[in-house]
């Protein structure tokens, strides 16, 4: 539930995009003046993802782009012009911090 409002306050606001087509793919980025997070992008076919990265590319025109992903989907970013930056992942195992 926490995602969803805050998902909704950035979109309201213009700091998250979307783009998906019905039953087949869909993306989501949060933004700000320069870049553009890629915070989820999913396809239930093979093509639809390289659709969707595009979809939300151009909805995004003009902006530097980052995504984070697991080693796993790595080539498809590379397929798609991104670089490799960085290896870089750290998890919390107990959150004591609330």
């Amino acid at each position: 539930p926490y995602f969803a409002v805050d998902y909704c306050r950035r979109l309201n606001s213009g700091k998250a995009k979307y783009f998906a087509l019905k039953d087949k793919c869909a993306a989501i980025t949060f933004n700000c003046e320069k870049y553009a997070i890629i915070n989820g992008l999913a396809s239930r076919e093979k093509g639809y993802g390289s659709i969707a990265l595009r979809g939300i590319l151009a909805k995004n025109y003009g902006k530097e782009f980052l995504v984070c992903c697991r080693d796993s989907v790595m080539e498809f970013y590379r397929k798609n012009g991104f670089e490799k930056l960085y290896n870089a992942g750290y998890r919390v195992k107990n959150n004591e911090y609330k």
